[in-house]
Parts: C-alpha cells; sequence; structure tokens
C-alpha cells in the first residue's frame, strides 16, 4: 500500500510543477510586487491561454491584423475587403498591429522584470531594438536601389547622384523607404521602451501615459515643431509623435487582468487609443 502511495505522489508531481510554471507564465504581478496567484482551474478563460502563458485570442488578433495589411496593400481591389475593410474606415489594421504589439511588449517585459530584475530586462529590450535597427537598416538598403533604379510605382526619385551621404543618412536613421518605414517605426519605440518600463517599474506610469498624450496632442497642431526624434525623409506616414501613443497606452494595464480576461474599461481605452491615431 505504502509503495503504491509513493507512485502516486511521483505521477503528480511533474502535473504540479507544470502547473505552478504556467501560473507563473500568466499572472504578472504589476510593478514587480508578488500577489496571490488564482487557480487557474477557477477561470472561465484559460482555455484561451497556451501552456507558455501566451494570450491565444491576442494571438488571432495580431494575426488577422496581418491578414488585413496583406489584403488591403499588397494585392489590390479585392472581395476580402468586405471582412478587411479595405483601409476606408476610421482606423486600419496597421493601428491594431501596432497596438496590440505594445500590449505584448507590456505583458512580456514587465513579466521579466518580475522573474529577472530590471538590468537584465533592459538589456534584452536594447537588444530587441539592435535587431530591429539592423533589420531596418538591410530593408532599407534592399528595397531603396532596387525600387528607384526600377522606377518601380513607390520610387520616390531621390537623389543619388551622392551615394555615400544617403548611406549615411539611412544609416543614422534620417532616410527612410516605402514598407520600411514602420520597422523604423518599431525601432524607435524600442529604443524609447526601456524609460518607459523604469518608470511604470517604480509606480510613475502616468507619467508615461502624461507625456504620451502630450506628445500627441502638440503633433495635431504642431507637427513640424514635434517631430520626434528628427525629420525623417521619406517617412510620411508612421511618424513617431503620432503613433507612439498607440504603443505605449496598452502596455500600462494590469497584465494579469489583461491576460486572464481583457475588461471593459480596458477595451474601451484601447478602442479610443486606435481611433484618435
Amino acid at each position: 500500500m505504502k509503495k503504491w502511495l509513493k507512485a502516486q505522489r511521483r505521477r503528480a508531481e511533474p502535473d504540479a510543477v507544470v502547473q505552478k510554471e504556467y501560473h507563473d507564465d500568466v499572472i504578472l504581478p504589476p510593478g514587480g510586487r508578488p500577489r496571490p496567484v488564482p487557480a487557474l482551474e477557477a477561470s472561465p478563460d484559460s482555455c484561451y491561454i497556451d501552456r507558455h502563458g501566451r494570450g491565444l485570442r491576442i494571438d488571432l488578433l495580431r494575426g488577422f491584423f496581418v491578414f488585413a495589411m496583406i489584403v488591403d496593400h499588397v494585392r489590390g481591389t479585392s472581395p476580402l475587403y468586405l471582412i478587411t475593410g479595405g483601409n476606408r474606415f476610421f482606423t486600419s489594421a496597421a493601428e491594431g498591429f501596432i497596438l496590440t504589439s505594445g500590449l505584448v511588449a507590456g505583458l512580456v517585459y514587465r513579466r521579466l522584470i518580475d522573474r529577472n530584475g530590471m538590468g537584465a530586462t533592459l538589456l534584452k529590450v536594447l537588444q530587441r531594438a539592435g535587431v530591429l535597427y539592423l533589420l531596418t537598416i538591410a530593408l532599407t538598403l534592399i528595397i531603396l536601389p532596387v525600387s528607384e533604379l526600377l522606377n518601380l510605382p513607390w520610387a520616390q526619385g531621390l537623389d543619388r547622384s551622392n551615394p555615400l551621404r544617403l548611406l549615411l543618412s539611412v544609416l543614422t536613421l534620417h532616410q527612410t523607404y516605402y514598407l520600411v518605414d514602420v520597422m523604423l517605426l518599431y525601432t524607435i519605440l524600442f529604443l524609447v521602451l526601456p524609460l518607459a518600463l523604469v518608470l511604470m517599474e517604480r509606480g510613475k506610469t502616468w507619467i508615461v501615459l502624461a507625456a504620451a498624450w502630450l506628445l500627441w496632442g502638440l503633433y495635431q497642431f504642431f507637427p513640424d515643431l514635434t517631430s520626434l526624434p528628427w525629420p525623417i525623409a521619406g517617412n510620411y506616414l508612421f511618424n513617431f509623435s503620432a503613433w507612439q501613443v498607440v504603443f505605449s497606452t496598452p502596455g500600462r494595464f494590469d497584465p494579469a487582468s489583461m491576460v486572464m480576461s481583457i475588461g471593459k474599461n480596458a477595451c474601451w481605452t484601447m478602442c479610443v487609443t486606435t481611433a484618435v491615431s
């Protein structure tokens, strides 16, 4: 009988370990302060979270936004516009994708702060920014010359008489190009993200939100004076001063409530953020 009980305990131990890891992946204490972990089995939304803590509903939204951007911008007029909106509404799939990216960034990096500490997390963010920078430069140096030499429909007629000057402007993020401007935006967002994470970890989330919305408001009236971090040639759409508010606002929500169940207040705030962009 004792041997049988020991065998049953051994079988239950791996499940308990997996369950604990699962909870740690899902429940994210705000501000790095631990809170009691609610039982996952009691949540009606647990089926929407995989064993690694990823919110499947958020992944579904991001996948739809990517699908909509491809339909709206690549193929041309399509009957699928009935699903995607054809980029003719107040907002487009691009706003939704950047909004959910900001939400995911807030969930992931605040969890890393709790697990690994602020220093290790900031290093990881800067490494991601470095990867985005290299990707932005590589894509620009491929798409720009090919588009200009072949005179593709989106060619901008850039002055190619001084290739070195053009190269330096690309390397210093003073020049971007069609289809690469969104990657440039992500690069700058992740370069600024460490400062936002430090402020939120210290309970200064209101400063992050106030600065983001103030910059957005000023850009509506004084775009020439508030084009941060600097004027970027060829950046006709994804201006940092306007789009940063879409990325930064969702990241301030309580991670546990956002992953376990997206509340009505959070949804309304996210909708307003997307609409004003």
